[in-house]
């Protein structure tokens, strides 16, 4: 339970979000208390401000220093880049002995850690590594001068603090571009709400490229939107080149800008002939081979946000074993079959800028529930579609979209690890079908955020939708 009650964001989420039950109207006292209407409301916003940014620093700061002392699962990209430094496979076959042998060697402020009685479990988990190196190759060199530079724990402070950093400067380029301008007491409230959401928590915990993959997106999308369709495949292709799902934002350029597509193919294609060049041989192929026994091996547990894990999880439930890649097509199938009906119809017009926000924004949440194995820490590039529906629901949302948005937040922001052990209790005591339902939470928040955007994205919205500059309704 550690997980979630230091998850201040939830927490937040979840208390505004039963104020608005209670129709106290909580967001539209936050409003007047920002701007300066309500005094006793001011005095309250300013001291949850900083309560809040007392909590989101203290979350990073524990994360930070849990990653530290063990680094999990960031170990298999420091075996990845420490193998392709050696001219070696990034994909050995004891990259779990590798990674123990890494995290076991005596590191600076080690002894001052172990004598804290907060951290020393850390160092009983210190071994508990990724089973294989999951990721693409060109993940492994893009971490080989981090890893040359600082080796281990060097290399994992050099990645958390700079995705942190990307972090930051993602979020200030989203409300800048979306016309927003928050007062000094909402950006700390941002903060705040940043720093102590468990996903970026998790993300930064592991150094993993969730973060990372936000700012290619987010640079893709500020691309989109002042017409640089080549700049923003080029950014749409790198984040593909890092993980797989964001392919589903290139299929997207395909029948929405075919200039960003034929630049995404271009990087995508260059980035792999490159990576084929300077990796040792067949690192591609490695690769396809471990994700092919690495995929069913996961996909089935508790902590896999997918929705190809919810089905799969549902077949266990009634005791039979599904086949993962007839599941996981139908589900992308079932699933597109939506939004591709749409574009036939031609309801997702060439439009606005507004218009291609939330495109983008559906894409990029179907894009982490449709890929067969999620974690937690890819639902930080959520920010961006959680940024649009924020700012356009002052047109189109009324007091039930804002409730359903809320829950929505509170549903993405339950901490894996909460899951985990929820799942765990309730299926030792027979309760399978709550376990499941458990499960279902992430994937839940993910639909709902879907289907708000596709009812913002309705024509008599879509007329009456004016981002840049809007101001979102209190209520």
């Amino acid at each position: 339970m550690r997980p979630l009650l230091l998850s201040s964001t939830f927490w937040a989420v979840l208390i505004v979000t039963v104020g608005v039950l209670m129709h106290a109207r909580p967001l539209r006292a936050l409003y007047s208390a920002d701007r300066g209407s309500n005094p006793q409301m001011s005095v309250l916003l300013s001291v949850a401000t900083w309560v809040l940014l007392a909590g989101g620093v203290l979350n990073i700061g524990l994360r930070l220093t849990a990653g530290y002392i063990n680094p999990r699962d960031f170990v298999q990209d420091y075996v990845a880049a420490s193998q392709f430094l050696d001219g070696e496979s990034m994909y050995p076959a004891d990259v779990a002995t590798r990674g123990a042998a890494a995290t076991g060697e005596n590191f600076p402020g080690r002894e001052a850690l172990l004598a804290s009685p907060v951290f020393r479990g850390e160092f009983g988990r210190i071994t508990e590594t990724a089973p294989a190196n999951a990721h693409p190759p060109f993940v492994g060199m893009i971490m080989a001068m981090p890893v040359a530079v600082g080796g281990l724990r060097g290399s994992y402070l050099i990645m958390a603090f700079s995705l942190l950093l990307i972090l930051l400067l993602c979020v200030k380029a989203i409300v800048a571009e979306l016309g927003q301008k928050p007062s000094v007491t909402s950006w700390l409230l941002i903060a705040g709400l940043l720093l102590g959401w468990h996903p970026v928590n998790a993300a930064i915990r592991s150094a993993q490229p969730g973060i990372l993959l936000l700012g290619c997106l987010t640079a893709g999308w500020l691309s989109l939107r002042r017409s640089h369709s080549g700049k923003a495949g080029v950014w749409f292709g790198l984040a593909a080149s890092i993980q797989a799902f964001p392919l589903l934002l290139v299929a997207y350029t395909l029948l929405r800008d075919r200039r960003a597509f034929a630049s995404a193919v271009l990087c995508l294609t260059s980035v792999t002939v490159l990576t084929t060049v300077l990796a040792p041989d067949g690192s591609y192929s490695q690769w396809s081979e471990t994700m092919s026994w690495i995929a069913p091996l996961f996909v089935t547990a508790p902590e896999n946000i997918s929705f190809t894990g919810l089905v799969m999880r549902g077949g266990e439930l009634f005791g039979k074993q599904l086949p993962l890649t007839v599941v996981s097509l139908g589900v992308m199938a079932t699933v597109l079959s939506w939004p591709a009906w749409h574009f036939v119809t031609k309801l997702w017009r060439g439009g606005s800028a507004e218009s291609r926000d939330i495109e983008v924004a559906i894409v990029v949440v179907l894009m982490v529930a449709l890929s067969p194995l999620s974690w937690t820490r890819y639902l930080p590039v959520l920010l961006l579609p959680i940024a649009v529906l924020m700012v356009t629901m002052s047109a189109c949302m009324t007091r039930r979209g804002t409730i359903w948005l809320l829950i929505a937040a509170a549903a993405i922001s339950v901490p894996d690890g909460t899951i985990v052990a929820g799942y765990s209790w309730l299926s030792a005591r027979g309760w399978n079908a709550l376990a499941y339902i458990l499960t279902a939470c992430i994937p839940a928040g993910m639909s709902i955020m879907v289907v708000r955007l596709a009812l913002l994205h309705r024509p008599s919205c879509s007329s009456d939708m004016s981002v840049t500059g809007a101001q979102s309704r209190a209520v």
